[in-house]
């Protein structure tokens, strides 16, 4: 018998979707057969994106917003109903860290990091939970990070946020569980895009994290877009209140 992840007749809405790791996820849900909205702050990123999902034959719709204002998240979900319908997936991979010692860290640094990351997340969980609760069930994936359990320094509200997240996910799978609801956290190591790039910098830096990888390497995005394809159906659906890492060993070293 053959296993394979069809998300066939589902609307999905992806956050953070205009590049990396977000990108990755939407194309990867597009290929199973979900039409996508897509989220993010630049219109250009998410255009070239859209035309890569209708390639594969699905629909695609760009909504731009900017996660931090207020009124963003109901928006998005909104407008994904108005363009598509659902949505029945809800991907929140929109994220941004701020690499400082604490005590350069301004109250600035620490709103910006903690509202991009969990701040937009809950709202957009409570918006898209809504249309979910009325539709009778749904799958919710939040996008983390190994940071929510290994910690390094120069980056206290990054990890704080992101085992905000993996909170965030358990509490509302648990409160959501009864209305079909399930709710999950995907919690990456290092993925080779953009921000690892400004992270890390030069290749002799990169060379120093590999080392620290039982695997040797970094992931790449696709790796991290099938899985959550793999989480948000079906194939998964007895898990909620978990979070799954995929950081290629460097929790268990």
């Amino acid at each position: 018998m053959s296993i394979e992840v069809d998300l066939s007749g589902q609307v999905a809405l992806v956050s953070g979707a205009g590049r990396g790791i977000g990108a990755a996820i939407a194309l990867s849900l597009a290929r199973c057969g979900a039409d996508v909205a897509l989220g993010a702050r630049s219109a250009a990123q998410l255009e070239a994106v859209a035309t890569q999902i209708e390639a594969l034959g699905q629909r695609a719709l760009v909504v731009q917003a900017d996660l931090r204002e207020p009124e963003a998240a109901e928006s998005m979900v909104q407008r994904t109903q108005a363009g598509l319908g659902g949505p029945q997936i809800l991907v929140h991979a929109a994220g941004v860290e701020r690499h400082k010692a604490t005590l350069e860290t301004s109250d600035e640094d620490y709103a910006a990091v903690l509202d991009t990351n969990l701040g937009s997340c809950f709202r957009l969980c409570r918006a898209a939970g809504r249309t979910m609760i009325e539709d009778s069930g749904g799958s919710i994936l939040l996008i983390a990070s190994v940071g929510a359990f290994v910690a390094m320094p120069r980056n206290a509200p990054y990890h704080a946020s992101k085992a905000g997240m993996v909170m965030l996910a358990k509490s509302l799978a648990v409160e959501w569980a009864r209305h079909g609801i399930r709710v999950n956290a995907l919690c990456p190591g290092y993925v080779q895009t953009a921000m690892l790039d400004s992270l890390l910098g030069d290749e002799q830096r990169k060379e120093r994290f590999r080392k620290m990888i039982p695997l040797r390497r970094f992931a790449d995005p696709d790796e991290i877009g099938r899985l959550a394809a793999v989480l948000v159906s079906p194939l998964s659906s007895y898990i909620t209140g978990t979070a799954i890492v995929a950081d290629g060993g460097i929790s268990a070293s």
